[in-house]
């Protein structure tokens, strides 16, 4: 039923305007270029590792401080100052920054089960001449705008962009930032402790 409605919906003239949207986006993305500890190899594998960490609490009261001040929330100060970072490694301005959306930010799919999960591009020009405040307000407002339109399958994207593909890399986005802010909460039934 979600496909159907989903195709229904992203059809003709809506999904025309949404693809506009990301190839007007996208256009000219250049993949990142960060410095590499050995060779990439030809063709991209799983192998690889992902840096999971927890910001220390005060930390994260000084992010949602400067997101606070600036009327943005803690992703999106993370989201500007990993693009800040990725720009600096890789000698880039135009950065481009994947992020996973859960798909179901209508009240009628929360109750669903199955994965709605979508890859959103999250693309900023890194100006050193800007303050970090100026900054994050432009990526705020990339952020709100890819988020208004996140309901194009990364897929059909890929597909309707067409970048030149290069076996060694993901297509669009080779880093992503996947904030998990959910407080973890023990799973209880009556007798039981999982």
């Amino acid at each position: 039923d979600f496909a159907v409605w989903q195709r229904g919906r992203l059809s003709g003239g809506v999904l025309e305007g949404e693809l506009g949207f990301w190839r007007e986006r996208l256009a000219g993305l250049e993949p990142l270029e960060l410095p590499l500890d050995r060779v990439r190899p030809a063709v991209r594998s799983s192998g690889g590792s992902t840096w999971v960490f927890e910001v220390p609490a005060g930390v994260g009261r000084g992010l949602a401080g400067v997101g606070r001040g600036a009327g943005a929330s803690v992703f999106m100060v993370l989201v500007a100052v990993t693009q800040v970072l990725l720009s600096r490694y890789s000698g880039q301005r135009d950065v481009a920054l994947g992020t996973a959306v859960s798909g179901r930010e209508r009240a009628e799919l929360e109750g669903l089960v199955g994965f709605f999960v979508n890859t959103v591009v999250l693309r900023s020009w890194v100006d050193e001449g800007l303050s970090f405040g100026e900054f994050l307000e432009g990526v705020k407002g990339e952020v709100l705008e890819a988020f208004a339109h996140q309901d194009v399958p990364f897929s059909r994207l890929i597909e309707e962009l067409a970048p030149e593909r290069d076996t060694s890399r993901t297509p669009l986005v080779q880093a992503m930032l996947v904030l998990q802010n959910t407080p973890e909460a023990a799973f209880e039934l009556p007798g039981l402790t999982a």
